[in-house]
């Protein structure tokens, strides 16, 4: 028959085995050691302050355990634990091992939640000083001396009809417009020639107007052109006779050369310019004068001429 005892007295220090009831001495005995055993640690688990008790009261009914702990600080648990195919030798053991896993339960639901303690940075390395990279000097864009796309430009020439292989010289302007590398232009000039015969003298005058298109290519302070045109031009053959009884009749007509064109400029500055122009046509519409006793003026045939000057870029 089960005998009932009075319950110990409960150590704060660790779960005590406080209350039991129809349980037999040598079971409570037994569990009583092992609690011992497994509960050892509880006591000095938290160093220098001691834990809250934990008062544990145990029912035996047959072979069925009722465990009901509660813990000082206010949570409390409730378990039936089955013994029946557990034999008679191991019941205490079962039994302490479940009464520990509870009070350790109960320590959890208490414990304050304490952050670890943060370990100390560790101290970092001195940054090294950053460098800006050098910066780079930007590469000045190559000087484009003809940016300008209106060039007007004053010259000499010399011009020759190789009909009589007379060159005339005199004066000359000319006007360019670049659309790209395409060149718009023209020129227009006067020259004159004089000439002594065995009857007088002979005054030759010759002015064109002569318009062009031509394409445009170079690098640096150096252009050249190359391109076609028309020269449209009078010429006024004047005579004064310096021997008695001669006549002397003047002769104005009109004549045509296509031709082609070659332009080189060299650019002092981008406002400023030197330039070379030569012109080979061939005279469509030619005019002949006769002249006693000397050759005739004859502008027909191969026409050449030579400008050279200097270009203002606007």
């Amino acid at each position: 028959m089960n005998r009932l005892r009075r319950a110990p007295r409960c150590s704060p220090a660790a779960a005590a085995l406080c209350a039991w009831a129809l349980c037999e001495p040598a079971f409570v005995e037994q569990l009583s050691a092992l609690l011992r055993v497994e509960l050892s640690a509880r006591a000095t688990s938290s160093g220098s302050s001691a834990p809250l008790g934990v008062r544990v009261a145990l029912q035996c009914l047959d072979a069925e355990l009722a465990i009901d702990a509660q813990h000082a600080a206010g949570p409390a648990r409730a378990e039936r634990v089955q013994l029946e195919q557990t034999p008679a030798p191991l019941r205490a053991r079962v039994a302490a091992l479940r009464i520990a896993e509870i009070v350790r339960t109960l320590d959890q639901a208490v414990a304050p939640t304490v952050p670890p303690p943060a370990r100390p940075a560790a101290p970092r390395p001195p940054l090294a000083p950053v460098r800006e990279p050098p910066r780079a000097t930007p590469a000045s864009a190559p000087r484009d001396f003809f940016a300008a796309p209106l060039e007007l430009a004053v010259l000499l020439q010399a011009s020759s009809f190789h009909g009589d292989h007379a060159w005339l010289l005199g004066p000359a302007l000319a006007a360019d417009y670049r659309l790209g590398a395409v060149v718009l232009g023209g020129d227009a000039g006067f020259a004159q020639r004089r000439a002594e015969s065995a009857l007088g003298e002979i005054t030759t005058y010759a002015g064109h107007v002569s318009p062009h298109a031509a394409w445009a290519f170079g690098a640096g302070r150096w252009q050249g052109r190359l391109g076609a045109g028309c020269a449209f031009g009078l010429t006024r053959v004047g005579a004064r006779a310096q021997t008695p009884g001669v006549v002397a009749r003047d002769l104005t007509a009109p004549w045509l050369a296509p031709h082609a064109l070659a332009v080189l400029t060299v650019a002092i500055t981008p406002a400023t310019r030197l330039q070379l122009r030569a012109t080979g046509g061939w005279v469509a519409v030619p005019v002949t004068a006769e002249v006693q006793r000397a050759d005739d003026i004859a502008q027909r045939g191969l026409w050449t001429q030579l400008q050279l000057g200097a270009a203002l870029a606007l």
